[in-house]
Formats: C-alpha cells, structure tokens, sequence
C-alpha cells in the first residue's frame, strides 16, 4: 500500500511538472524589455516549449497591423535585432496602404526610383511607430523569434494628429512666405517655402489638403512646391567676368563674382561655387551681400592642371532650407531636382615659366650631348611648361649639376659612376620648394669616358621614376 502512494505521488508531480514546462508564452501586455534583463541567462527548459501558433501560421487579423523578427541567438543583442525586424513589417504593412497613384505622382516629381521611394517611406514610418504591442517571444537551439502588433484604428488616429499638427506648422510659414511675396520681397519669401517643407517631409506622398479661406483649399505641398519654382525662375546670376586665368605653382589667387538679382539686388541669398573639373567639388558657399554680390578666390590647388577648367556658382537651396533638418530621401531629392539659377566660368590654367642652369661634366669634361638637362627639359615641355632664355622673365628657376667619376678596373672593363642634384627655386618667393639627389648610378664599359657617359644614360633613364613625379608635384602646386 505505501508502495502504491509513492508510486502515485510521483506520477502525480511529474504531470504537473511536464505541464508547467509547455506554458503559452503569449501576453497582450507584457514588458519586453523586462523580459529579457536576464537574456544570457535563459532557462533551459524553455528550449522545450511546443512552436508557438503564430510562428506556423502567420496570423490574420483586420484590426492589427503584424511583424514577426528573426534573429540568429549568436548575434549580439538578438533581441532587439528581431524586435527592429518585427517593426520594419510592421511598417512594410502599413506603407502598402499608399496609394500607387500618390506614388506615381512623388516618383515623376522627384526622379526617385519607386523602389527607393517606398523604401524611403518604409523608414521614416518605421521610425514614427508609437503603440506596438509585443504579443509573444519564442527561442530554439539556434534562433530568437518575436511577434508584434499595432492596433490600426489608434495608429491612424495618432498619425492623424500628426500630419494635422505638420500641417498647421507648414501652413504657417507658407502664409509667412506668401506675404513676403506679395511685398516684393523673394530673398525673404524662398527660404520660408522651403523651411514650410520641413514639418511634412514625411507625408508628401500623401494629400495634404488645407483650407486656404472661406472659399478655397489647396494641396499644400503642391503649392509650396509651385511657388518654390516660380520665385526661381524670377532669380538670375550673371558676371561681369566669365573668363578668369590662374597660374600654377604661384602664392596667387583669381576672382569668381556673380551678381544675383531679380527685379532688385537680392541679399543673403547663398551661391555655391565649385570647380566642375574635380567633381564638382566646393570651393565655397558665400552670402549674396547688400549689392547682391557674391564672390571668393579661387587657388591653384583647386584645379587639375588641365589647360581649361569649369567653374560653377549656383543658388544653394541645401543651404537656405539647413540640410541637416532634412530626414527624407524624398523631399532631399525634390530639392536636388529645382532648376535653380546657375551660372558657369572659363577657368584658363596658366603654366609656369622656367629658366633652367644645368652643368653637365663627364670625367671633367663636358660631353656632346646633355643627357640629363635635355631629358628634364622634355618632361616640363610635355607637361606644357615654357623655358625661358632670361632668367628674369622665369617663374622658377631649376638647377642641374651632374658629374661622373672613375671608378676601379678590373680584367679591362672599367667602372664610372654619375652623380646628380636637382634643385629647383620659386623666382617670387625666392624660396627653394624642390631638392633632390641621384648617386652612385653605375657605368661599365672597356674606358672611363664611355663607362661615364653609360652612367649618364643609366641616370636619364632612373629621371622618369625616381624625379619626374616630385617635380612636377612641387612646381604646380
């Protein structure tokens, strides 16, 4: 009989521990956060829970938006991985209810492809995400599983508010703007159209009505995006000098300035200039002044050395609109594609003169022929450098000395080696920007003389590699 109670009892516990070990892990109101303070430390036993419902089937329901995430247990911080997973479904549900027509109409606006428009709008919603519920977790021997929900008549009450309340804010500086407009004021009016941008750059895409007055509405961004265009087409920039000339390699610097008016001098409207030949790299942004004038120097250093380059100045609207304020690839796009004012300069390089003194000896003597002088000078011609014969109407001034010495004899064949430096001496600054030496070049040959000149040749040849590259550097910069 004792037996029989003991046996009993065991089968008794073991039922009720098997069943406590399948426990639903689904809660409609649970902390996910508290829930897995102690991830590293999982129990076990949870390895055996049975494959929750809503990962065999994925759940349907019309009053819920739905993400399940994924994540690998070896992956650091893997439950927050699925979790931004679970979300970014979420907000794939959710950026499906836009209309194609509204993003026919952003795609054609904007240039963007339709890909990267809804992926644009995917991120900006999935950031926006207020309210999701967390309903259930699962984990195996290899992966971590969440399931999230988003209850779509409160998300689309809250995003409701939201677009009103951007709305509202957008409206105001368009009404700011309007009347900057009507004053004849443009340079005051652009960056409060662009600035009225800001507020909905997340809900382009979408119809933004507004009651303008008691008789009308208008698509908000429409009409921002009309007057944008309008005021632009308005601003011209001209030049009283489209051709400007600098010379390479000289402490000197040449003028870009173009005047921006429209029916009168604009101010404080920000020109951005840059060379088009180093892709379209800037050079610098300037604030149009009270005369309308904007203007910077340009250097050597921000041109390549080809004999004509391209510079550009044109209306920045990144900088009136502040670039960093702008969250959407979108809107970021519709700005890049504004015909803004723009105008281009002839830009003419101008290579430097040069006056070369070069003394060349072969064992003492002078040779025939200048073999590292010609070899130098060849270089600088092909690079488009001019040689002077006075040393007064030079830039730079290049001095040569080479030499060959006698080297030992053995079996009749005789050894030479050549010697050489090079110096080269900015005439403005009489400052010396290049110094270089090539020694103990060998020659062989069945004489010192011809050993000498072999050295000589071996010297020329070393120029291209080991001189032509610094050389060239130091005179053009």
């Amino acid at each position: 009989m004792k037996r029989l109670s003991f046996w009993t009892f065991f089968f008794v516990i073991s039922i009720g521990c098997n069943k406590a070990s399948v426990r639903n892990t689904f809660s409609e109101d649970f902390d996910l956060q508290h829930r897995y303070k102690s991830q590293n430390t999982i129990n076990k036993s949870k390895l055996s829970v049975a494959t929750p419902e809503w990962l065999i089937v994925r759940p349907s329901n019309d009053l819920y938006y739905m993400g399940i995430g994924q994540a690998n247990i070896n992956d650091s911080n893997y439950a927050q991985l699925a979790k931004n997973r679970a979300l970014a479904q979420v907000a794939e549900e959710i950026s499906v209810t836009i209309s194609s027509e509204m993003i026919n109409t952003a795609v054609e606006i904007s240039g963007m492809l339709e890909s990267d428009f809804q992926e644009d709008i995917r991120t900006s919603t999935q950031k926006e995400l207020e309210g999701v519920e967390t309903v259930g977790f699962w984990q195996d021997h290899q992966f971590y599983w969440v399931y999230c929900r988003l209850n779509k008549t409160k998300y689309n009450q809250r995003k409701a508010q939201k677009i009103d309340q951007a709305i509202q804010t957008s409206f105001s500086l368009y009404q700011k703007a309007t009347r900057q407009l009507n004053a004849g004021e443009l340079a005051n009016a652009l960056p409060l159209y662009l600035q009225a941008l800001l507020p909905i750059q997340n809900y382009l895409a979408q119809s933004l009505t507004v009651k303008q007055d008691q008789n009308s509405t208008i698509q908000l961004q429409n009409q921002v995006y009309l007057q944008i265009r309008q005021i632009l087409g308005q601003i011209r920039i001209s030049t009283d000098s489209p051709k400007v000339s600098i010379k390479l390699g000289q402490p000197s610097f040449s003028l870009l300035k173009v005047i921006v008016e429209s029916s009168k001098p604009l101010r404080q409207i920000p020109i951005r200039f840059s060379s088009i030949s180093l892709s379209t790299d800037s050079i610098s942004t300037v604030l149009t002044d009270q005369n309308g004038i904007a203007s910077t120097r340009i250097a050597p250093k921000e041109f390549n050395i080809e004999e004509t380059q391209i510079a550009e100045a044109k209306l920045d609207l990144f900088a009136l609109i502040g670039f960093s304020e702008i969250t959407s690839k979108y809107l970021r796009m519709l700005i890049e594609d504004f015909p803004v004012p723009t105008i281009r300069f002839i830009v003419k390089i101008i290579k430097p003169s040069i006056y070369m003194e070069s003394v060349e000896t072969n064992m003492g003597k002078s040779p025939s022929v200048s073999y590292i002088t010609e070899k130098i000078k060849g270089v600088l011609v092909d690079a488009g450098f001019t040689f002077k014969e006075n040393v007064v109407d030079a830039d730079f001034v290049i001095n040569l000395h080479a030499r060959t010495r006698a080297g030992s004899e053995v079996f009749g064949q005789f050894v030479a080696y050549a010697d050489l430096t090079i110096a080269v001496t900015n005439k403005i600054t009489d400052q010396e920007i290049y110094h270089q030496g090539l020694v103990n070049i060998k020659g062989i040959h069945t004489n010192y003389w011809e050993a000498g000149l072999k050295a000589l040749e071996k010297a020329r040849n070393q120029i291209n590699a080991d001189v032509t590259p610094n050389l060239l550097t130091a005179i053009q910069k």
